[in-house]
């Protein structure tokens, strides 16, 4: 849909600099310029109801799912919804709370004059998203995504959120019409020379990148191919029961799509950076999750790409419990 489009998504923003004030800054990391200015400026407000309410329910293992309601939504100052048509995934979050969101985050940003920080700020902002493109530069994410998921029908989206609480990673989004990827500060230690800057490590950045950004597409194709998880279960249940990957990722539907999705990065990667950078990225992922099944999601993918036996990726996922089994 003609490339990928690098912009802060101001209701993500406000609501990272909330979540901001109510967590405070990550103690062992380097902060990004924008945090450090958003702690000072946030402090006289750590007592707004808005927080208050937020802080209730707040956990920073939901962040997925309040950054996906913030996506749906309008920028300021209203906040309205955009659309009617929440995607299934947000359903079952906090369904009262989140009708409360709006007009807690419109609330939020007129007592703290949130507005007047970010048109101060606006510079540091600028310098943000420059950065991420910076670290995109020659990534061929889209034609990959392309090459994998078929014709894309979403607007692509990275919106850095410099005042994220959370750093190291990113996290997905979706809406109608768009596929978006939220991209953390980048986790830098505290007495580190380096920058908290994601064009500093653009192999990464692109990874997080082409990952996030493969969520809804796959999502899509997933929806057309019902029974999946069921006809996985056995494939599924080679996965360890205490390794991180399981406890991160408990039900078979988010474990499917993490495994396709990690496996699409190996390929991606030898398209981008070759074999040796792929397959030692997928050694590290298989250690540090505890499964071995990344590999064998990548070599599927990796027949589906060069074969072409399957007109497209649809017709292949109803094949992929055979392609796994043998």
């Amino acid at each position: 849909m003609g490339g990928i489009s690098v912009e802060i998504h101001e209701p993500v923003n406000v609501l990272s600099t909330m979540l901001l004030a109510i967590a405070g800054p990550p103690p062992d990391a380097k902060l990004h310029p924008i945090t450090e200015y958003a702690v000072e400026y946030t402090k006289p407000f750590r007592n707004h109801p808005s927080l208050g309410w937020l802080k209730e329910f707040y956990r920073p293992e939901n962040v997925h799912e309040l950054f996906g309601h913030a996506a749906q939504l309008a920028g300021p100052v209203s906040f309205a919804p955009r659309s009617s048509q929440l995607p299934p995934y947000l359903a079952a979050y906090e369904p009262a709370k989140m009708k409360e969101l709006p007009a807690k985050m419109a609330a939020f940003y007129k007592d703290a004059k949130l507005g007047t920080f970010r048109r101060a700020r606006n510079s540091e902002y600028t310098l943000a998203e420059a950065d991420v493109k910076d670290g995109l530069e020659g990534a061929r994410i889209e034609d990959f995504l392309t090459e994998l998921y078929g014709p894309v029908k979403y607007k692509l989206v990275v919106a850095p959120a410099p005042a994220s609480p959370t750093v190291g990673g990113a996290v997905d989004a979706r809406s109608a019409w768009e596929s978006f990827a939220f991209l953390f500060p980048p986790k830098v230690a505290p007495d580190s020379d380096e920058p908290v800057a994601w064009s500093y490590d653009p192999d990464t950045t692109q990874v997080l990148v082409q990952h996030e950004l493969s969520h809804a597409l796959l999502a899509d194709r997933i929806r057309e191919r019902p029974g999946l998880a069921s006809d996985l279960r056995a494939v599924l249940a080679k996965i360890p029961r205490d390794s991180h990957f399981a406890q991160v990722f408990p039900d078979g539907e988010s474990r499917i799509a993490e495994l396709f999705i990690r496996g699409s990065s190996v390929s991606y990667l030898r398209r981008t950076r070759g074999d040796e950078q792929a397959y030692q990225w997928m050694e590290d992922q298989g250690r540090r999750l505890g499964t071995p099944l990344i590999r064998d999601f990548f070599l599927v993918i990796e027949r589906y790409l060069s074969v072409r036996k399957w007109p497209d990726l649809g017709a292949f996922l109803v094949d992929l419990p055979k392609a796994l089994a043998a």
